[in-house]
């Protein structure tokens, strides 16, 4: 029998209490999916979490942050899940066109959570902050010296944002401190 499991990551508000979990596709006993695309893990992330597992029993009451590939987002399938228990989250190598952007004002119309994955402060997002709630920034990724003058930028658009991959106490309070919403990564699991 073929062993699936559903990763899941912690991601705690500013008080440290779980707002949600991002959910990750695993197969065996590995830390990736081998020889599957994105869309082939998202949908087995969805099929899993849901028809064979329950997502409430993943997460309870809270949220399950989903990572979705462009072809989720162009063909629009049947949502089996309810817009309260989920956010949406758009990765961030996916092309942004107008047809893009058209589906994810629908899904954010009709009040789905959406998320922008991996921000990096790049123009081709410009189009989606009025239509996201969520943006997730890769700590990492960033100069934490000049992060808070880019956030500052995104305040106008009221989405709040997500520290991704933080690492120390240190990096915590810093992004505490700038006003970062939610928080996720390795400190918090230790």
């Amino acid at each position: 029998m073929k062993q699936i499991f559903i990763g899941r990551q912690a991601i705690y508000d500013r008080r440290l209490r779980v707002y949600g979990y991002e959910l990750l596709y695993r197969e065996g006993n590995t830390l990736s999916a081998p020889g599957m695309n994105g869309t082939e893990a998202s949908a087995r992330v969805i099929l899993n979490a849901f028809m064979e597992m329950g997502l409430e029993r993943i997460v309870g009451q809270r949220r399950a942050f989903i990572n979705l590939t462009r072809d989720f987002f162009t063909e629009l399938p049947p949502i089996p899940f309810e817009r309260e228990q989920v956010v949406l989250e758009v990765l961030e190598d996916i092309e942004t066109d107008h047809q893009l952007v058209e589906n994810i004002a629908q899904l954010a119309g009709q009040g789905y959570l959406l998320a922008l994955d991996d921000f990096e402060f790049e123009e081709k997002w410009d189009q989606l902050l009025p239509l996201v709630q969520i943006i997730k920034v890769e700590i990492p990724a960033v100069d934490l010296a000049q992060l808070p003058r880019k956030v500052y930028r995104l305040r106008k658009y009221g989405v709040r944002l997500l520290a991704e991959k933080v690492e120390t106490q240190a990096e915590y309070q810093a992004l505490h401190d700038m006003g970062f919403d939610y928080f996720q990564g390795y400190y918090f699991s230790r």
